[in-house]
C-alpha cells in the first residue's frame, strides 16, 4: 500500500511538472522560435522590422531562462512542506526580491489548502511580486491575504512606477507574466484583476477556492 501511495505520488508529480512546462515553459519558446523566423525573414528581405523582432524574441528567451530557473528551484525546494505559509511564500520570493523589501503578512494555515491550490499561489505571488520590482522598479512591496468565503484571497501591492493595465505589453512583445498568472488563476476557478496607473504604484488581487484543483484541460475538480 506504501508503494502504491508513493507511486501515485509521483505520477502526480509528473503530470504536475508536465503542465506547468506545457503552460509556461513551451509557450515561450514557441513565441521564440515564431518571433526568429520572422525575423529571419524581414531581415531576407531588407525591412526595418526585423530588429524589433529580434528585441522581442531576447525578451522571450530570457523569460524562458526565468521560468527554467523557477521551475528547478521548484523541484529542488520544499516550500510546500513548510507548515507556516507565510514563510513558505517569503522564501520562494527571496531569490526575485534582490534589495526591495518585501514583506509577507498571509493569514491562512496551509493545511486549509491542497498542494495545487499552494503551489498555484506561491507562482502567482512570486510571478507579481517579481513584475512589481523588474518593470515597476518597486522598493517596497506588500503581500497579505486570508481565508475568506472558502477562497483564498491574495493581496499584492507595491511602490512602484505603475502602468495603464489596459495598454501593458503582452505576449506578442514577450511578455508572458501577467498571461500566465492569469490561466492559472482561471484554471483553478479563481478571479484576478490589477488596479494601477502611472505614477501611483500597483495592486493586484486573486482569489483561489481552496479546495480546487486542475487537471490538464483545465477543468476545476473538488
Amino acid at each position: 500500500q506504501i508503494g502504491r501511495e508513493r507511486a501515485t505520488l509521483q505520477v502526480a508529480e509528473r503530470t504536475r511538472l508536465a503542465v506547468e512546462l506545457h503552460d509556461s515553459l513551451s509557450q515561450c519558446l514557441g513565441g521564440l522560435a515564431f518571433q526568429i523566423a520572422a525575423a529571419k525573414s524581414l531581415a531576407a528581405a531588407g525591412a526595418p522590422d526585423a530588429a524589433r523582432a529580434l528585441g522581442t524574441a531576447e525578451r522571450m528567451l530570457q523569460s524562458s531562462r526565468t521560468e527554467l530557473q523557477r521551475c528547478l528551484f521548484d523541484l529542488r525546494g520544499d516550500a510546500l512542506d513548510e507548515p507556516d505559509f507565510s514563510k513558505a511564500v517569503s522564501r520562494a520570493l527571496a531569490p526575485v526580491a534582490g534589495g526591495a523589501e518585501v514583506e509577507v503578512r498571509l493569514g491562512v494555515r496551509r493545511e486549509r489548502m491542497d498542494d495545487t491550490v499552494a503551489h498555484a499561489a506561491i507562482r502567482i505571488v512570486r510571478e507579481l511580486v517579481s513584475n512589481a520590482i523588474r518593470h515597476g522598479g518597486a522598493k517596497r512591496v506588500v503581500v497579505s491575504g486570508g481565508e475568506r468565503d472558502g477562497a483564498l484571497a491574495l493581496e499584492v501591492r507595491d511602490d512602484g512606477r505603475g502602468f495603464d493595465p489596459a495598454a501593458r505589453p503582452g505576449p506578442t512583445e514577450g511578455h508572458f507574466g501577467l498571461e500566465g498568472v492569469r490561466e492559472r488563476i482561471r484554471k483553478l476557478g479563481g478571479s484576478f484583476r490589477i488596479e494601477s496607473s502611472p505614477g501611483a504604484g500597483a495592486a493586484a488581487f486573486a482569489e483561489l477556492p481552496l479546495a480546487a484543483a486542475a487537471d490538464e484541460t483545465g477543468e476545476r475538480r473538488t
